[in-house]
């Protein structure tokens, strides 16, 4: 029969051997849980500037729709290349857009 220690000894490797796949889990979940906090992190950094944004002034908002009105079609071409990611087909749909992001 075995003694004490081996008895402890043997338990213990048991104990390891079933609390593997929890562990592992664990190990998964604490990842998981990571990048999400990075995520939010960069969510609300993005919502930030969008807060920063909604707060300029309509004046200044206005101000910067006439110059584009009054630049030559080749200009305005020009600038939608420039900025693709604020690509406008039509100073019209400029002036809508900004009117209802205004409005709400």
């Amino acid at each position: 029969m075995p003694d004490n220690k081996e008895l402890v000894n043997m338990l213990r490797a048991v104990i390891q051997e079933e609390l593997k796949p929890i562990n592992e889990r664990l190990d998964r979940i604490e990842q998981g849980q990571q990048e999400t906090n990075k995520r939010l992190t960069s969510i609300e950094a993005a919502v930030n500037d969008l807060k920063a944004i909604n707060r300029r002034p309509h004046k200044e908002a206005f101000s910067q729709l006439m110059p584009f009105g009054m630049m030559s079609n080749a200009s305005k071409t020009a600038l939608m290349f420039k900025r693709k990611s604020q690509f406008v087909e039509h100073p019209a749909t400029l002036f809508a857009t900004l009117s209802i992001y205004i409005m709400q």
